[in-house]
């Protein structure tokens, strides 16, 4: 067997003051035995004068837990930009880190979806919940996966966690670690509220026949994105300053701690756990997707928006709800999109060519047009939050997969529309037709008052209608 090489932590951010959430998305989930706690103020704010009367989604509190244990993997293996398998080695002292959590849901109310929140905050004044930039990043894996650590979501993820080989997390009070799908149900007092997957994508839950209607579609991936608000160590005036040093590509540049510093931001900013070997040039790149102005430091990457700038101590979530209800909305829509697409009816189902009868195609149609249609537009009244949902629908492909499926619902609204029409010209020629062998009927009966006069035209009628059923049935 050989021995991977080790990738020691050395660490070069000390981070007191941080929010880190995890958003899930999910469906069906009954929020109201929970208070909001004071969101609907928030909600109320940042929100534009044409979406404030009737306010597209509401917040509540699900659970509050203080002294919540992350346990961390003794090594974690990673495959390397170089394709070389290393293992990153957690130093014992800090394989566990202590925190309080919050649990909060934000439910759509036409689309009924749900995204979860579960924030990470330090406990205030306690040593054990300082974290680096290794152990930012780890928690970021929970959304973002990548370089051979389990898939967020997956049963492996569950089962890696249950041996002890990936991120878990226990309760005050327990002697044993939870997966974090596990840890999630508990917090929002909901066992089997998120069902694991399999590697391939399949829900491991019983199988259902697909539901098209508008309030019970249930997808297969419950898929998690992030968000993550740090306090820097210095000014953020420092650190912006080292950004634009970065992106400009000045000739001054950055060495020894400050180098390492930027490094480990542009670590947690991508969730690389083989952040180290990010070149110099490319930190500009990394960087340049940072907005800058009245707010901190504020960017995306795929599924994590950062912000780089003190976490709100009176916010009732304990991470800003200027960044989690915009990227809330952002999630949202994706899910829009990403039902309509696996709902779209298609060409053929059930993998032997049979199409889908009109009214079939029809219901599925209308689904999609009806869930397409809970499309947020940008509801935000303060320019930093309708920027947040600009930049994220552009950089995270939103708005293209919201195009992609405005045109394939034209298509298929084409398709379903020729349909009908070959169907009502069927139906016309079929009763031509029949009047045609009725009064063919009538006239053998006429000539010759004989049985197999009236049997012929009778079994071609038979026949003719049976041939009508099945051509009605490939439309």
């Amino acid at each position: 067997m050989i021995r991977m090489k080790d990738l020691e932590e050395i660490a070069a951010l000390e981070i007191a003051d941080y929010a880190i959430c995890v958003h899930i998305v999910t469906s069906a989930f009954d929020i109201r035995r929970f208070k909001p706690d004071g969101m609907q103020e928030y909600e109320s704010d940042i929100l534009s004068y044409a979406f404030a009367a009737e306010p597209p989604f509401k917040t509540v509190i699900a659970d509050r837990r203080e002294n919540v244990t992350v346990v961390f993997p003794s090594k974690i293996p990673i495959w390397t930009d170089s394709g070389e398998r290393v293992e990153v080695v957690c130093p014992p002292e800090r394989r566990e880190r202590l925190v309080q959590v919050t649990a909060a849901a934000t439910l759509f109310k036409e689309s009924q979806i749900c995204v979860l929140h579960i924030i990470f905050r330090p406990l205030p004044g306690e040593a054990r919940s300082l974290l680096n930039e290794w152990e930012v990043i780890k928690l970021s894996k929970l959304w973002i996966g990548g370089e051979g650590v389990p898939e967020p979501g997956t049963t492996d993820e569950a089962d890696q966690s249950q041996k002890g080989r990936w991120i878990s997390f226990r309760l005050q009070d327990e002697a044993r670690s939870r997966s974090f799908d596990d840890f999630a149900a508990v917090l929002f007092g909901s066992p089997g509220l998120i069902a694991p997957t399999s590697p391939n994508g399949s829900v491991r839950e019983p199988s259902r026949r697909l539901s098209v209607t508008r309030t019970a579609y249930l997808s297969g991936v419950r898929s998690r994105s992030g968000t993550v608000q740090i306090k820097p160590s210095e000014p953020s005036s420092v650190l912006e300053a080292r950004i634009s040093k970065l992106i400009l590509g000045e000739d001054d540049r950055l060495e020894g701690p400050e180098l390492a510093e930027m490094v480990a931001w542009g670590g947690i900013l991508q969730g690389l756990l083989d952040f180290r070997e990010i070149g110099y040039d490319d930190l500009g790149d990394v960087f340049r997707s940072f907005s800058f102005g009245e707010s901190a430091p504020t960017g995306f990457h795929k599924g994590t928006l950062v912000s780089i700038g003190a976490p709100s101590r009176s916010s009732p979530i304990g991470i800003s709800p200027y960044l989690a209800l915009p990227h809330a909305v952002l999630i949202h829509n994706e899910e829009c999109s990403r039902l309509a697409r696996a709902c779209a009816p298609s060409p053929t189902h059930g993998g032997k060519g049979h199409r889908y009868s009109i009214s079939e195609y029809g219901k599925r149609l209308d689904y999609e047009r009806w869930i397409a249609g809970c499309y947020i537009p940008n509801p935000f009244h303060y320019k930093h939050e309708q920027e947040i949902y600009q930049v994220g629908h552009i950089q995270r492909g939103a708005d293209h997969i919201r195009n992609r499926t405005t045109a394939r619902i034209g298509q298929e609204t084409t398709q379903r529309d020729d349909r009908i029409k070959r169907r009502d010209l069927v139906l016309v020629l079929s009763g031509i037709i029949l009047a045609v062998l009725a009064g063919a009927q009538t006239a053998f009966a006429r000539a010759e008052d004989i049985i197999p006069f009236y049997a012929v035209p009778s079994l071609a009628i038979v026949l003719l209608l049976a041939a009508a059923y099945l051509v009605f049935r490939r439309m």
